[in-house]
C-alpha cells in the first residue's frame, strides 16, 4: 500500500505543469514501513536482504526466534561470501588443471608421491596436517616420514589444533625429539571450538627435530598471524605466519618439503625466501587450486 502511495507521489512530481509548484513530499516507502515496524531504516535494509537471499534454514531460525535478524543477515553475508570463494576456486581448480608447473609439487598421498627423496636430505619440514580426529594417524605416518627424510639435526615445524595435541605430541614422539611450542595469535575473526565451548584465538605450533640439537639463532616462541587468508582452502594458514617459520629454522637454498601442501602457503614462502621446495597435496581440487595460485 505503502509503495503504491509512493508510485502515485511519483507520478504527481513528473505530472506537475509548473515548475514553481511544488508537489506534496515524496514518500519514502523503506522509512514508512519502518516507522511502522518500529525499526530502524538500516534493519529494514537487512530485511529485505534477508528475505530475498537467505536459505530456508535461516528463515526457519529466524521465524522462530532463535535468532535475530542482525544474526540472520550476517549469516546471508557469510553464506554469500562462501559462494564467491567457491566460485572463485572453480576457476582455480580449471586454470590449474590446464598448467604445468615448474615446482616440485605432487599430486596424491605424501608417503607414497615423496618416498623417492633420498633419505636424509630434506632440511627441515614445514606443514599443517588436518586436525580432526579422524586424520591423529596421519602424525604417526608425519613422523616416520620425517625421521626417515630429515638430515640429522633437521626440524619438522607442523601447525596443530588443541583438541588432540596430548595425542598428536604423543605419535610425533615416537619418531622424533620434541624441542619446543611455539604459539601463533591469529588476529581477526575468532573461531569457536564448540567441542569445548570456547573462542579460539591462538594455535600451536609443534617443532620437532631428528635428533637433538641446539638451534644456532635466538628467537621468541610467539609469533602472529595478520590475516586469515581462505581463498585457497578452509583451513588455510597466513603467509606471513609461514614466513617467520621459514626465516628462523632455514638459511638460502635449504630444502624444505610440505608434506600437507593444501594451498600452497609453504611454496609460496619458500619461493619468496629463496629456498628449494618439494610439496604433496592429496586432494585433486586443492592441488589444482594451489597449482592456479602459485
Amino acid at each position: 500500500m505503502i509503495a503504491e502511495k509512493a508510485k502515485a507521489k511519483e507520478h504527481e512530481r513528473k505530472t506537475t505543469l509548473s515548475t514553481l509548484t511544488k508537489s506534496s513530499d515524496p514518500i519514502n516507502t523503506r522509512s514508512e514501513i519502518a516507522t511502522i515496524a518500529n525499526v530502524s531504516t538500516g534493519t529494514m535494509a537487512k530485511a529485505k536482504k534477508i528475505i530475498n537471499t537467505a536459505t530456508p534454514e535461516i528463515i526457519q531460525k529466524l521465524n522462530a526466534g532463535e535468532i535475530t535478524i542482525n544474526q540472520a543477515y550476517k549469516d546471508v553475508k557469510r553464506e554469500e561470501r562462501k559462494a564467491d570463494i567457491e566460485k572463485q576456486r572453480d576457476l582455480m581448480q580449471e586454470i590449474g588443471q590446464t598448467k604445468e608447473s615448474d615446482i616440485d609439487f605432487r599430486l596424491g598421498d605424501f608417503f607414497t608421491v615423496l618416498d623417492d627423496i633420498p633419505d636424509g636430505t630434506l632440511d627441515c619440514i614445514i606443514t599443517d596436517p588436518p586436525y580432526p580426529r579422524e586424520y591423529l594417524p596421519q602424525w604417526l605416518r608425519l613422523a616416520e616420514f620425517a625421521a626417515k627424510k630429515l638430515k640429522p639435526g633437521g626440524f619438522c615445524i607442523a601447525y596443530s589444533g588443541q583438541m588432540y595435541l596430548p595425542d598428536v605430541m604423543s605419535f610425533m614422539g615416537e619418531h622424533l625429539d620434541y624441542y619446543w611450542t611455539f604459539a601463533v595469535y591469529h588476529e581477526g575473526n575468532t573461531q569457536i571450538v564448540n567441542g569445548v565451548n570456547l573462542m579460539c584465538r591462538w594455535k600451536p605450533v609443534l617443532i620437532f627435530q631428528n635428533g637433538k640439537s641446539k638451534l644456532k639463532n635466538t628467537f621468541q616462541d610467539y609469533f602472529i598471524s595478520e590475516s586469515r587468508e581462505k581463498d585457497g582452502h578452509d583451513w588455510q594458514q597466513s603467509l606471513s605466519g609461514v614466513n617467520y617459520l621459514v626465516e628462523m629454522f632455514t638459511e638460502v637454498n635449504d630444502l624444505i618439503c610440505d608434506p600437507f601442501a593444501g594451498s600452497g602457503t609453504t611454496i609460496k614462502s619458500a619461493q619468496a625466501k629463496c629456498r628449494r621446495i618439494i610439496a604433496a597435496e592429496i586432494d585433486e581440487r586443492t592441488y589444482n587450486i594451489a597449482k592456479a595460485g602459485l
